[in-house]
């Protein structure tokens, strides 16, 4: 979150998370540059790259269409300009061979967190977020109350239940 400002490079991020909640940390959405040298993000299983547009304050960020690593380089290097663009396939280099993959069973043991990087305030990479929570987040399921009855997430009365895990 929050990109869009001056911010800890990426790998401080994940280092920071992986020390204080002694959890793995696998990115999945990357940062290209910070604060007023953002310009969007490098999703990691696809190659695709997400460009960002400035908006006003609290304003959704203007879409611009995905490009593709490797079948639009010279586009990018135009649009990202040299130091970004070489800064880009560095971290991706690092990535491919340093990065802890996904793996499910982690995730659901609560071993590993997937990383995304965006700007919540200008809505900039909130729905890559949700996309993959969707993918990989569990399905409601059925809990056992405190009088031994059992809920089920079909219940008419039962809305929905979120709750915060990670926050830095």
């Amino acid at each position: 979150n929050k990109m869009d400002r001056p911010a800890l490079s990426p790998y401080e991020l994940c280092d920071q998370i992986e020390q204080e909640f002694k959890i793995k940390t696998t990115p999945v959405v990357w940062p290209i540059g910070d604060g007023e040298d953002f310009r969007g993000v490098y999703e990691l299983a696809t190659g695709r790259v997400h460009l960002f547009a400035r908006a006003e304050r609290k304003k959704k960020a203007e879409a611009i269409p995905e490009l593709h690593v490797e079948e639009d380089e010279q586009e990018l290097k135009e649009l990202l300009g040299e130091r970004l663009w070489a800064q880009l396939e560095e971290d991706i280099m690092i990535l491919e061979e340093m990065a802890h993959p996904f793996d499910m069973d982690e995730f659901m043991n609560g071993d590993l967190t997937p990383v995304l990087f965006g700007s919540a305030l200008t809505n900039f990479g909130v729905e890559l977020l949700l996309n993959y929570f969707v993918k990989v987040g569990q399905s409601p399921c059925a809990r056992e109350l405190v009088d031994g009855s059992v809920l089920a997430p079909t219940h008419d009365e039962f809305t929905g239940f979120v709750f915060k895990l990670q926050a830095n």
